[in-house]
């Protein structure tokens, strides 16, 4: 294996077991408590570890600070990306409802809110990049 594959391999990695976990949730309708999110991090630093440990067996012994530094950040940005793509599917065309269930959500506007007519509809809306117009 390349070494510039190192974060390509577990970033997949990471975003499978975020994205497992985060459906897991969803079948017993936890995910909507952000207490829970809280393991995502615990995920993403098992996956960055295990990235650094390949690429310190791969370096044949000299493993310097700044290359372990930029797999750690591509890791954990590859992963950030597919897990993000995964999120906007699932809150768009999965679960469309999902933003207005979650507790103190931003997308929540009050309807007495003299932002509301000006400004929910379009933020809501504007998530829904894959429905046809």
């Amino acid at each position: 294996m390349k070494k510039s594959s190192i974060p390509v391999k577990y970033g997949l990695a990471i975003s499978i077991g975020l994205i497992a976990y985060f459906l897991i949730c969803s079948l017993f309708g936890i995910h909507i408590n952000p207490i829970y999110s809280l393991f995502n991090s615990v995920i993403t630093g098992i996956g960055i570890f295990a990235a650094l440990k390949q690429y310190r067996l791969h370096s044949d012994g000299k493993f310097y600070y700044q290359k372990g530094f930029v797999i750690g950040l591509l890791t954990g940005f590859y992963a950030s990306v597919i897990f993000t793509i995964f999120f906007a599917i699932y809150s768009t065309e999965i679960n469309p409802e999902f933003l207005n269930q979650l507790p103190f959500s931003m997308f929540s506007v009050p309807s007495n809110s003299k932002c509301s007519k000006k400004w929910a509809k379009p933020v809501r809306s504007g998530f829904s990049f894959f429905a046809p117009t």
